[in-house]
């Protein structure tokens, strides 16, 4: 005996083979002329037909199911078929969107074959095939439900309305929730994210079950107190992410890898993932690089702009990002070249090969530490970090000149004093020195460290004022247990007077696992960045 299910698939599938399978006509045509069609269609114009197409054809499934004469052969199967209504609704609902959504992949294959990614966490635009996936079968289930209870020409238009209202609530509500989701401050534990995201397709999930639910009693002929009875407890929660719309309003981040996840998603906005964000001095703009190897610049709740692409013809990543002390220029290492680019004239020059730039008090003088192999080699291989070499080079480029003599200090950890001529680096060894550029002459001062400290393995300055920093430690860098993609570590914060010339313990923070820290001299407060390149305040103890 044949089961019933399969006799109504078969049904549903010779009844609709032409509003089924006509679409693979076109679909063929596109792959075999899909040169052609590259060159014909702008690529603006290839998304919007490829997106378009398969939102038409959502609305003409679910709403072919349920035309006059297909409800009166559905009550015809019920009365002569062993089936229940919830059985007989559910397999003409997943035999149209099984369809829909291999055309849909399809579609997209032949026009933007580029926009289809396997989801990845680390990388947001690679999720808009599945949003956008989701969005048609949130069109067809509302259409699938309004075709069961509208009758004659007004369907669609019924059919069209509802999708308005549920596209309302997909954008300004579920969207704005998967984006909280997103942008959390969870300390960058990817498992941690997968598991919030989710989450984030319950609310969805209810919406096609209510929607499934009402068919069902349509076809039972029951009455609109019954049906309301039925679904109310579904409705806290299809109101629920439309909270999160005025929550992402009124809370936004610090920074923000996009301005609008729509627009990032439609592609209308560049997604700018921020691993590195220095602030400008007594400005409010801040200098961010990213996972693509640009530089931008960001406004306090924005997202940054991009003013640098980088070198496209290598896998660089911009590092050690430092402003001009006028807030005119930014240095950055690219490739092992250090450069500057012009706010004011728009313009990157290289200054020469390094690893680390710092700038005088004038903004006219780079200080381009190199690293050097030599005396790194006679150090010995125990030796924690580089030995680097110090020189003077005009921020035109047009004149250099070597210090005498080597300075041992960890990367991003140095600050040029605006009056004296001296430099103040944080080392490895809980150590300030303070280094005279006249006489080459170096004075250690010991940091007080925490209680039970791990090894050091970054340090960072920034200035408050003529003679007041805040310096950071980070230390005990240890593997995540939850990912080992992610790492975790302690952040011991001081304060450093250099006219009494005393480090005082500020805070300390452990186990974090942001990506970024920022750190604001004289603020009770420090940024955090995690790995979507969201940055938030976190408040000192």
């Amino acid at each position: 005996m044949t089961n019933p299910v399969i006799t109504l698939f078969q049904k549903e599938v010779r009844q609709n083979a032409f509003i089924y399978f006509f679409p693979l006509l076109i679909i063929g045509a596109a792959f075999a002329f899909q040169k052609i069609l590259s060159q014909l269609l702008s690529p603006s114009w290839a998304k919007n037909i490829a997106v378009s197409i398969p939102v038409a054809l959502a609305f003409s499934y679910a709403l072919q199911a349920f035309d006059l004469e297909e409800n009166n052969q559905t009550r015809d199967f019920l009365l002569t078929k062993p089936l229940a209504v919830s059985q007989i609704v559910g397999t003409k609902y997943f035999t149209g969107l099984f369809v829909l959504l291999c055309l849909t992949v399809l579609w997209q294959s032949a026009l933007v074959p580029d926009l289809i990614h396997w989801p990845d966490l680390n990388d947001f635009g690679s999720l808009w095939f599945t949003i956008y996936l989701l969005f048609v079968i949130l069109v067809y289930s509302l259409s699938f439900t309004t075709g069961a209870r509208v009758k004659g020409p007004k369907k669609l238009l019924a059919a069209i309305g509802a999708s308005f209202l549920g596209t309302v609530w997909f954008f300004c509500g579920w969207l704005e929730l998967l984006t909280v989701f997103y942008l959390a401050p969870i300390n960058g534990e990817t498992p941690i994210l997968g598991i919030l995201l989710m989450i984030s397709l319950i609310p969805l999930l209810i919406l096609v079950k209510l929607l499934l639910l009402l068919t069902n009693d349509i076809f039972l002929n029951h009455s609109g107190s019954e049906i309301f009875s039925r679904s109310k407890c579904y409705l806290p929660l299809l109101l629920f992410p439309l909270l999160f719309y005025l929550i992402n309003l009124y809370s936004k981040p610090e920074t923000s890898p996009f301005n609008s996840l729509f627009a990032c998603l439609n592609g209308t906005e560049e997604f700018f993932q921020t691993v590195e964000i220095v602030k400008q001095p007594e400005g409010d703009l801040y200098a961010a690089t990213d996972i693509r190897g640009r530089l931008g610049l960001a406004k306090p709740g924005q997202a940054p702009q991009v003013i640098y692409e980088g070198e496209k013809a290598t896998d660089n990543l911009l590092s050690n990002l430092r402003w001009s002390p006028d807030g005119a220029k930014i240095a950055f290492n690219e490739n092992g070249v250090i450069k500057v680019f012009s706010l004011t004239s728009q313009n990157l020059l290289e200054i020469a090969e390094g690893e680390l730039a710092f700038w005088s008090p004038d903004s006219d003088i780079l200080l381009v530490a190199a690293a050097e192999p030599a005396a790194a080699k006679e150090a010995g291989p125990g030796f924690p970090f580089q030995n680097y070499r110090l020189s003077y080079i005009s921020s035109s480029a047009k004149e250099r000149y070597e210090l005498q003599g080597n300075l041992f200090f960890p990367g991003s950890s140095m600050f040029w004093h605006p009056s004296l001529n001296t430099i103040i680096a944080v080392t490895h060894f809980w150590e300030i020195a303070i280094m005279n550029l006249n006489t080459g002459v170096v004075e250690m001062l010991k940091i007080p460290p925490p209680s039970r400290p791990g090894p050091v393995f970054l340090t960072e300055i920034a200035p408050n004022g003529a003679d007041s920093y805040r310096i950071a430690v980070f230390t005990d860098l240890r593997m995540s247990k939850i990912s080992k993609n992610n790492y975790r570590y302690n952040l011991a914060l001081y304060d450093f007077s250099l006219s009494d010339k005393q480090a005082r313990f500020k805070a300390e923070l452990k186990n974090l696992a942001y990506q970024d820290i920022l750190i604001n001299a004289g603020e009770s407060q420090i940024w955090g960045g995690n790995f979507s390149g969201a940055y938030r305040k976190i408040n000192l103890p």
